[in-house]
């Protein structure tokens, strides 16, 4: 039986739904709507990465877009961020 569960997702959760109740106030009541929602996923998951669940493609869904938005100031090629990222999986979510 394989392991299904991402210990890096499970840790960063908490920490990433505290940025965000710290920085809603920045986003526009549609933006603030769909993070809730999006957060109300998260916020108790336990790093399964089951595909029958939302929550870890909620959790993907942010990391690419996370990694997309880190290094956008210094280079505009996306395969170029993702390389530097080392996430080279992730060039086939988007």
């Amino acid at each position: 039986m394989q392991d299904e569960v991402d210990m890096a997702a499970r840790d960063i959760i908490k920490p990433l739904t505290k940025i965000f109740d710290q920085t809603k106030h920045q986003l526009t009541r549609t933006e603030r709507a769909d993070a809730e929602r999006m957060v109300e996923f998260i916020e108790n998951w336990d790093g399964d990465m089951n595909i029958n669940l939302v929550a870890p493609t909620v959790y993907q869904y942010w990391l690419l877009n996370f990694f997309k938005t880190m290094f956008n100031q210094y280079e505009d090629d996306i395969n170029i961020i993702l390389a530097i990222s080392d996430n080279y999986p992730f060039i086939d979510f988007y």
